[in-house]
């Protein structure tokens, strides 16, 4: 798990990995994701979930990744708008 924010006020948090590999991340990535975040306190709720990767995503986040996951591949950090 490379990003933790947590908002203390509402009990929530959003939790994310970051992947820079020369591969597109997997189902694989957002499954250990949701596993390493149980590890923090149970009193705050993951809100979104948010994936970085280099080489962007398999299909299987254009299709079937829940609502609450939030996908960057290092293309978006780049297009204007985002981060400026």
């Amino acid at each position: 798990m490379d990003i933790v924010g947590l908002a203390p006020s509402e009990k929530t948090m959003v939790v994310g990995e970051c992947k820079f590999k020369n591969a597109k991340a997997g189902r694989d990535i957002l499954e250990t994701l949701v596993r390493r975040s149980r590890a923090i306190p149970s009193k705050y709720r993951v809100v979104q979930y948010l994936l970085f990767s280099k080489d962007g995503f398999a299909q299987w986040y254009t299709d079937e990744a829940p609502g609450d996951v939030a996908v960057f591949s290092l293309d978006d950090l780049y297009k204007e708008g985002v981060g400026h």
